[in-house]
């Protein structure tokens, strides 16, 4: 069985710089792939927090920037997406 779930958020932008968080972000089983598309920037971090956190960013190409994640742990996480 595959899910997905989507949704759009309007960040604002001050000096250049943006920043979101998502609460209480909750991974099942191993089995998964999470993604960030920030589109309209130039560069996009991603940092994933249980415990330890991760970070991953990415340049833009064509004003599209993405990150993905796959198999993480299970866990609720917090999900901060910035530039």
């Amino acid at each position: 069985m595959e899910i997905s779930i989507s949704f759009e958020k309007t960040v604002p932008v001050y000096l250049r710089e943006y920043n979101y968080e998502f609460e209480n972000v909750e991974i099942l089983n191993f089995n998964n792939l999470f993604t960030v598309r920030a589109e309209g920037v130039e560069s996009l971090k991603v940092k994933m927090k249980m415990v330890l956190s991760k970070t991953e960013s990415s340049w833009a190409d064509d004003g599209i920037a993405i990150v993905s994640y796959s198999r993480v742990s299970p866990g609720t996480y917090k999900v901060r997406v910035e530039r």
